[in-house]
């Protein structure tokens, strides 16, 4: 019995390692077979192939038949709003020539006005060394649209002004080329008087009057005086000029001397006419 019993697990255990073996052997073989219930059967190799894929022999494999028209239009959108960016440029590009043709003629004007206040501003004696320069900043030639315009007025240094003072007025367009821009700058240095040192006038190509842009340069240099005289009577510019009054007994700046005489190889210096008068008949009363 027991023998009998030994041999029926010994046939059930080879059955069962044979039916592993075929799983094993399905699972490693796939895609050439597969399991259906308890038996295996062979698959084909060939992959199948959809009937809908083939359309044409000129279209590529998988292309659906209006991608490519779908594409196209996209394209052709977009060449058209290049084209549209280009017309819109040129339009724009001819408006900008006309502006600046129309801001060239107010600017060839401005700048006649500007010279002329200049020209009667140092007609004036205590204002004739005060130096004029003009110069262009822009490309007339090859560059329509720059037409900057520079014009300096330039204090030299001497015992009257102390002090680097150059006055600028400057002419340009806005960005837009709608406008001219009349610029008043104003440097100083060193700097020991309060001042205004930027001012700006727009003026409209359309809309150009001349009398109120007089009136502005005007002002501007009736301030630029101002400061001017500020520094002529700052005691902080005049510091290191200081000289003394022989007569007076009184210390003052050299420009504010009256007149000056030689006496002994020295240079005196008076500040009203009476003390020149006085020094000038007896020197040596009042030189120890």
């Amino acid at each position: 019995m027991l023998s009998e019993h030994n041999s029926l697990q010994e046939g059930a255990s080879v059955q069962r390692s044979m039916k592993i073996a075929i799983v094993r052997l399905a699972r490693t073989s796939l895609p050439y077979f597969a399991i259906k219930g308890k038996t295996m059967t062979q698959v084909s190799r060939e992959p199948k192939i959809s009937p809908e894929w083939i359309k044409s022999p000129e279209r590529p494999v998988g292309v659906s038949s209006n991608l490519i028209g779908r594409l196209q239009m996209e394209v052709d959108g977009a060449n058209a709003r290049v084209e549209s960016i280009r017309a819109s440029a040129r339009k724009a590009f001819d408006i900008q020539q006309a502006k600046c043709k129309d801001l060239r003629d107010v600017a060839g004007r401005l700048q006649h006005l500007l010279r002329q206040q200049l020209n009667a501003f140092v007609s004036i004696e205590a204002f004739q060394d005060f130096q004029i320069n003009e110069k262009w900043g822009g490309q007339q030639e090859t560059r329509p649209c720059e037409f900057r315009r520079t014009v300096t007025l330039t204090v030299p240094n001497s015992e009257r002004c102390h002090a680097k003072v150059v006055l600028e007025f400057n002419i340009d367009a806005d960005q837009d080329f709608d406008n001219l821009i009349l610029e008043f700058h104003l440097e100083v240095i060193p700097v020991y008087v309060k001042f205004k040192a930027h001012d700006r006038l727009t003026i409209s190509a359309d809309g150009c009057s001349e009398q109120l842009i007089a009136e502005w340069i005007d002002n501007k240099l009736v301030e630029f005086v101002q400061i001017y005289f500020k520094i002529y009577f700052s005691e902080y510019y005049q510091i290191d000029s200081l000289v003394q009054d022989p007569v007076m007994n009184k210390e003052f700046p050299k420009a504010f001397a009256y007149g000056t005489m030689q006496f002994n190889g020295k240079t005196y210096y008076s500040l009203t006419a009476e003390s020149y008068q006085a020094f000038a008949g007896q020197p040596e009363l009042y030189v120890r």
